[in-house]
């Protein structure tokens, strides 16, 4: 008897759908910021391409757009290296506000020494 194969899960994301949402271009027109980062200010675009030289990632980049955009894929940019900062620390400043934010995991005994464990419980404190 052939059954059908299972379907994927809803929690399983597509390898490049999660390259494009996990990752923020910035500046993406700017020769300056790519030749300063080496491409690195295209990061979707070197997560997808990483054999391609970063030089052609401008040319990519509206075709990652469009492609996003087509499949319903959220790609972000930010215009400038700045509002990437901004974002980025933005973002961090929601991650640590939760209730959880305090949480930290003790290392293994004799890894961290008394007064390193000290410090950090005290940090909870703060």
């Amino acid at each position: 008897i052939a059954t059908a194969p299972p379907s994927p899960s809803p929690a399983r994301v597509e390898w490049a759908v999660h390259q494009v949402e996990h990752a923020v271009d910035y500046a993406v027109d700017s020769s300056l910021w790519l030749h300063l980062s080496n491409g690195l200010n295209l990061q979707v675009v070197h997560h997808l391409f990483p054999q391609v030289g970063w030089g052609h990632y401008t040319s990519l980049a509206p075709i990652v757009a469009d492609v996003c955009a087509a499949h319903g894929v959220s790609y972000t940019t930010q215009p400038s290296f700045w509002a990437a900062l901004r974002s980025h620390l933005s973002h961090l400043a929601r991650v640590n506000a939760g209730a959880d934010a305090s949480v930290w995991v003790q290392p293994a005994p004799g890894v961290a020494s008394q007064a390193t464990l000290s410090a950090l419980g005290q940090l909870d404190n703060m």
